[in-house]
């Protein structure tokens, strides 16, 4: 049995923003509103769990200052009712956020690409451009198709098809963000990989509605 022979990809939703839609997107009018989702992604294999990207905190509604900073509590408001976020959504696969997580490997800095796992399936690659360190996961699953968790480095669709980023306050370099997003479409067209992004409502429906796991 090859070593992604049971790897399996499931959505988890960490809740969703409430937020003008043009601090999205640049172009768009000053006071519409948007609600995207805050997609977390659950990798299961046969020797254990990750989790890629955490969502919102339960108590951001509560604590929007706390938990967000007054800056960004300024910008967002939560989008989602209680129960809407990254540990509810284990618990209703039946996992406890500690069946996630090895008590024996300690936090790790990484620097281009880590292995995340230790057999090849999971691979963290860098994706600079929105913050300086972010990286997206690549994960093969058991069917070998491969897919993308794009993280932020591309918040929607729509941004990797038009080459758009989103507004400057969003971007920590513009230049290296735009290379980011070549790279990645260049894993989907080339590659033929299937990007998963954080943000876009239209693909995180469609994948629900498909019944969300991917394998």
């Amino acid at each position: 049995m090859s070593a992604a022979a049971a790897v399996v990809v499931r959505p988890l939703s960490g809740g969703r923003l409430a937020a003008r839609r043009a601090l999205f997107f640049a172009d768009a009018p000053p006071d519409e509103r948007i609600s995207v989702p805050v997609a977390c992604w659950l990798v299961e294999r046969p020797r254990g769990r990750l989790v890629f990207v955490t969502g919102l905190h339960p108590d951001t509604a509560a604590d929007p200052v706390g938990r967000l900073g007054a800056a960004r509590a300024g910008r967002f408001a939560v989008g989602s009712p209680p129960g809407d976020d990254a540990i509810a959504s284990l618990a209703r696969l039946g996992i406890a956020p500690d069946d996630s997580d090895d008590p024996a490997r300690p936090p790790a800095t990484i620097d281009g690409e880590h292995d995340a796992i230790g057999d090849g399936t999971a691979v963290a690659i860098p994706t600079p451009g929105h913050t300086p360190g972010h990286h997206s996961l690549r994960v093969t699953l058991g069917s070998g198709r491969v897919v993308v968790l794009v993280g932020d480095a591309a918040y929607t669709e729509r941004h990797l098809e038009d080459d758009t980023l989103p507004p400057r306050a969003a971007v920590w370099h513009a230049p290296t963000m735009a290379d980011s997003m070549a790279r990645l479409r260049a894993m989907r067209d080339r590659g033929r990989a299937l990007l998963l992004y954080s943000h876009d409502d239209a693909r995180w429906r469609a994948l629900a509605a498909a019944g969300g796991r991917l394998d």
